[in-house]
């Protein structure tokens, strides 16, 4: 089920967002590519991090440079549709997540890199369903972490 627009998200939303990303990223199925650091889409990501210079010049804000570089990755005309595609997992797309949580606790408030992490866990999640894979649920329980396996079409279980 993808996820509802960023702005009428609450903000305690993201981190549960990114976190379900993190354990959907190492449970994408066999079927995606795997790529290696040196031949992912998503090298730029890789740590050591930096936002591009000329981008940070030009837009005067570390998460519109970093969506400058995510719409290099992934296309413009996909940015605009809000239907973004990952072809491959490995290093670069946990790097991807990894960039997408620490400039999320830097600028919690910038709704640009709000509406890259939805956008990305739509992503993330349609894979799961073009393969008619179980998705794995993360929720926060009680300050415990509690997974649950579900279908992508069916609905979420909670406890």
């Amino acid at each position: 089920m993808p996820f509802a627009p960023p702005e009428t998200l609450p903000d305690a939303e993201f981190d549960i967002i990114l976190t379900r990303v993190a354990l959907w990223i190492t449970k994408l199925p066999k079927e995606l590519p795997h790529r290696t650091e040196a031949n992912t889409a998503f090298k730029e990501f890789l740590a050591p991090f930096h936002p591009d210079p000329d981008y940070l010049e030009k837009t005067g804000c570390e998460c519109a440079a970093i969506g400058e570089q995510l719409e290099r990755v992934f296309g413009y005309q996909t940015r605009s549709s809000g239907l973004l595609t990952i072809q491959e997992q490995g290093p670069g797309l946990v790097a991807v997540h990894a960039v997408l949580l620490e400039y999320y606790h830097k600028h919690p408030s910038n709704m640009v890199h709000k509406k890259w992490i939805v956008d990305i866990a739509n992503a993330v999640e349609r894979i799961f369903m073009l393969h008619e894979v179980p998705v794995c649920h993360v929720f926060e329980t009680h300050g415990h972490r509690t997974h649950h396996t579900d279908y992508a079409e069916g609905s979420i279980k909670t406890q």
